[in-house]
């Protein structure tokens, strides 16, 4: 369960206990108040006081479920509290931080984003004499080799260290990969989150719209036809290949304003500027 934690008072987490939730995630994106009202800011008190309540449930109940989880939407003003959240996580119950991107619905928030400058991954999961894997062992953190690595970062050069992917890992849908779906309140299906629904957003300068896809409704056929249904499979098939067009590597082709279709000539929903699958945007 995902929530924005304003809500979770003493009744609600008890029922939550009682469902035996496995995991709970709380959007906190900072420390203390803001006072401006961005980022759930002046809610961060109350928010940080209700989980305080969950763990001390736990604790009385001797239960390990749900686990807690903060999710942080990183930005330019507020990337420097990570730590500070990290210091809090033991009081608060906290064994995991999500940190995910931005996603700039107005113009305005276009500069809070820490991928302004930002090279995308390769689109070949295979390495080649063009673009070299790089294996690289444990080391500081800053200093020499801190400057090198983001110096290959900036080349989009596949970077892992000690087997991990640091930058210039291929393209991947998450959504489909993992074998999810989503589903509206009104009950229509669609194949990820960021295809649930109709919206814009800023991306490279770029306003960019993005229309809902929707594979049926599940008031009206069940699940199990919608996921069986041949458009559906062929749709998802093509995003686990992911042979859309590379528009995020783009200088600015048209086609880059919506997701209806590509220069590969893939119709709608044209997914190659999809930030999900190129691991900017991260969801629990």
């Amino acid at each position: 369960m995902l929530t924005n934690g304003v809500s979770l008072d003493a009744e609600t987490a008890n029922t939550l206990l009682d469902l035996e939730l496995d995991k709970l995630v709380v959007s906190m994106d900072g420390v203390g108040p803001t006072g401006d009202g961005v980022f759930h800011g002046d809610a961060i008190t109350s928010v940080q006081a209700n989980l305080r309540g969950v763990y001390r449930m736990k604790l009385a109940r001797q239960v390990e479920k749900p686990e807690i989880g903060l999710e942080f939407v990183a930005t330019r003003r507020n990337v420097d509290a990570l730590p500070d959240l990290k210091r809090l996580c033991p009081e608060l119950g906290v064994s995991s931080i999500l940190v995910t991107n931005l996603v700039p619905y107005t113009a305005a928030l276009a500069d809070e984003t820490l991928y302004r400058h930002w090279t995308t991954t390769r689109r070949d999961p295979e390495p080649s004499p063009w673009n070299p894997t790089i294996e690289l062992p444990r080391m500081d953190a800053g200093g020499e080799p801190g400057a090198v690595i983001d110096q290959l970062r900036g080349l989009g050069t596949h970077v892992r260290l000690d087997g991990a992917a640091v930058s210039g890992g291929a393209v991947r849908c998450p959504f489909v990969h993992d074998g999810c779906l989503a589903v509206t309140p009104e009950g229509h299906v669609s194949p990820c989150l960021p295809l649930m629904h109709t919206y814009a957003y800023y991306f490279r300068g770029q306003r960019r719209r993005i229309r809902a896809y929707r594979a049926g409704n599940v008031n009206e056929t069940s699940l199990g036809a919608i996921w069986s249904d041949e458009a559906y499979r062929r749709f998802r098939d093509r995003a686990r290949r992911f042979t859309f067009s590379p528009c995020l590597d783009c200088g600015g082709c048209d086609l880059r304003a919506s997701n209806e279709d590509d220069c590969y000539a893939n119709g709608f929903p044209a997914c190659g500027e999809c930030l999900w699958a190129a691991g900017v945007l991260r969801c629990p």
